[in-house]
């Protein structure tokens, strides 16, 4: 999706958001944060597409082009560890045990299993050492200050994703805005059926330490950035429960690559990861009365680069790693549930 086409889009939604009939059946959207109040969301996800790698050190390069498949599930707990004067929600999540089911066009076939508390991964019930970055969260909790209209006040990274994103250009606090840049805000008015609205941000990234004085380039390069279009298309039951339909028509684009160094016993790594684009296009329910979330579905389609250069720590002496990857139109579908009593 090119960025003229994302622009006509919007030009679109807006225009017909701003058209919407003066329903006297409108609804306020609003989070109702609680004391104490703790949930469990059940994410599932599904992902299929090809990726093409490129061994560099080859002359010429060697490639492989593999087709892949993969069923994630995992869930998160949330809990409400405090609520201001204004209805602002302190936040943590802490995700539990994830189960992946890994297939390739070649056969091979992966059952995972990893814990993020006890650090733990096995691969087809065998135990296995868990690469690094795969597992940032650990056994402390992701916190965030969320307004009742959703927006996102404060964030605080676990200290093992702050490490990992702070060897490289992207800080932590950015990496952990871009992640929530996609949370949803709710309009401030109460809305009918037809009603659109609106959302744009955009995170930048610092330069490493020392490559301003170098000459590095820009020490604000602006990679990555999103905007969504919501409509409230009406009202549906989800699990017992009435809930606001919301379409969701987005995308996310990272304009250029950020870095990330790695060491371990096995290798000396430099991963450059982007530039990428992702769309999206889905639903969400939301519960007006209990003021929270109860579903969301969604479905992506995603281009992306990787870049990993360095050496690998071989019995018969260092080995040169220049490894390219990239995907094209790999597509994710993933539906976040409210594990309901």
């Amino acid at each position: 999706m090119s960025k003229r086409v994302v622009a006509a889009m919007f030009a679109v939604v807006v225009s017909v958001g701003l058209a919407w009939s003066q329903d006297a059946d409108k609804v306020l959207l609003r989070y109702k944060w609680q004391i104490g109040e703790r949930a469990e969301w059940v994410v599932n996800s599904e992902m299929t597409g090809t990726v093409v790698t490129q061994d560099l050190t080859k002359a010429p390069p060697e490639e492989t082009v593999t087709s892949i498949s993969s069923t994630t599930t995992v869930p998160v707990y949330q809990t409400v560890e405090a609520v201001d004067e204004q209805g602002n929600g302190t936040i943590s999540y802490q995700m539990g045990l994830i189960e992946v089911d890994w297939e390739a066009a070649d056969g091979t076939v992966q059952h995972i299993v990893m814990d993020p508390v006890a650090k733990t991964m096995t691969v087809n019930g065998e135990t296995t050492p868990t690469p690094p970055g795969t597992m940032p969260f650990g056994d402390e909790p992701m916190r965030m200050v969320v307004s009742p209209r959703g927006r996102v006040l404060e964030s605080k990274m676990p200290a093992a994703m702050e490490q990992l994103f702070g060897t490289g250009g992207l800080s932590p606090t950015q990496a952990f805005d871009m992640m929530q840049s996609r949370q949803m805000e709710l309009p401030e008015q109460p809305i009918g059926v037809g009603y659109t609205w609106t959302q744009t941000s955009a995170i930048t990234t610092s330069t490493p330490p020392g490559e301003a004085e170098q000459g590095g380039g820009d020490p604000e390069p602006p990679p990555f950035s999103f905007a969504a279009a919501y409509t409230l298309m009406g009202f549906e039951t989800v699990a017992g429960v009435e809930c606001a339909q919301i379409e969701t028509v987005g995308a996310l684009d990272m304009t250029e690559a950020f870095q990330i160094s790695q060491s371990t016993e096995q290798a000396d790594l430099t991963i450059a990861a982007g530039p990428s684009h992702i769309s999206l296009r889905g639903f969400v329910y939301f519960d007006p009365a209990a003021g929270r979330m109860v579903k969301t579905e969604m479905d992506m389609i995603m281009n992306s680069r990787q870049h990993v250069q360095g050496e690998a720590k071989t019995p018969e002496g260092p080995q040169g790693v220049d490894m390219e990857a990239t995907s094209d139109s790999m597509r994710m579908h993933t539906v976040v549930m409210l594990k309901l009593e």
